[in-house]
């Protein structure tokens, strides 16, 4: 999909779907790995250690799945989890 769009003239700052693979491709220059939940439009995705620590501590946020779907409630904790870490 990277290839395509390049081909037909696509740059990441205006286009969302290059955004997303751009962060893809960053996840992969870990050995830690990636991995990416989406349902419809909502979209989870981190890498490694990161969405591994989440589900981990599943029961910390299990109470966001009360008013939104799975997917979103993780892709919530995520940033709470990275804004955390980078506050350290």
């Amino acid at each position: 999909m990277w290839h395509s769009k390049m081909q037909l003239g696509c740059r990441e700052e205006n286009d969302p779907i290059m955004q997303e693979i751009n962060t893809l491709l960053s996840f992969d220059k870990s050995d830690e790995g990636w991995a990416m939940f989406g349902r419809g439009s909502a979209l989870a995705k981190a890498e490694g250690e990161t969405i591994l620590q989440c589900l981990r501590d599943f029961d910390l946020w299990r109470t966001h799945l009360e008013d939104k779907d799975f997917v979103t409630a993780l892709s919530h904790r995520l940033n709470q989890f990275q804004r955390q870490t980078i506050r350290i």
